[in-house]
């Protein structure tokens, strides 16, 4: 084979791998690492919990309708994350994730040490499970914030919710989570970090409501 052979088989080599190169940032994502949402190059930080592998930060992905950053500011979406009514918290986790079942949940508080017979308690179940999960440290949460240790690295936030667009409460001393999982009245189930408990509440609520979403990684 010539030398001109051979070069022509390299550039033609180099030219194939390349158009077959998969484009992607979190190709090589290990869990507990970054995960970069290539929709709009928002990076998250994510954590594993027993099986289970969550992003450890409220979504703030500008969803086509329904999404709001508290008060329309700005900077608390990028603190906070965004709050979105139940349709749009259903379809706006990334490719690979979605937005956490009841079901998902209560293995969460499983393994983090609630008794199999509270899981299915509606209103404020356990005693410091919730706690384990509030974010420590930044002075988010308005004191006392009972009982917070995040010793699962899940660093909940309380980002309130959002009525109408325009009706924002609870900055500081709440922080919501939509479920994916409906009741038998369709009423879509929720958990709920309260500043002055450990606990973790679950209950279902208005599909027209804004809560905040954190995404669970698919199996």
């Amino acid at each position: 084979m010539t030398k001109k052979s051979i070069y022509n088989w390299i550039i033609l080599l180099i030219l194939f791998n390349s158009c077959n190169r998969i484009d992607n940032p979190n190709e090589s994502w290990l869990p507990g690492q970054d995960w970069i949402d290539i929709r709009d190059n928002t990076l998250y930080k994510t954590v594993q919990i027993g099986n289970q592998i969550w992003m450890a930060e409220n979504l703030n992905f500008i969803s086509d309708s329904c999404s709001w950053a508290y008060n329309n500011e700005t900077n608390n979406a990028k603190i906070y994350g965004r709050l979105y009514n139940w349709e749009a918290a259903c379809k706006s986790c990334p490719t690979g994730w979605h937005l956490p079942t009841d079901t998902e949940w209560k293995e969460l508080e499983t393994y983090i040490g609630m008794k199999q017979d509270e899981l299915d308690y509606i209103g404020f179940r356990g005693s410091n499970e919730g706690g384990n999960l509030k974010e420590t440290g930044y002075n988010h949460w308005q004191s006392p914030n009972d009982k917070a240790t995040d010793l699962y690295g899940f660093c909940a936030l309380p980002a309130g919710l959002c009525e109408n667009g325009d009706l924002f409460t609870f900055l500081g001393t709440h922080a919501f989570f939509w479920t994916s999982t409906q009741d038998s009245t369709q009423r879509p189930w929720s958990r709920e970090l309260y500043y002055k408990n450990g606990c973790i509440h679950r209950y279902y609520d208005n599909k027209t409501i804004c809560f905040s979403v954190r995404c669970i990684k698919d199996n």
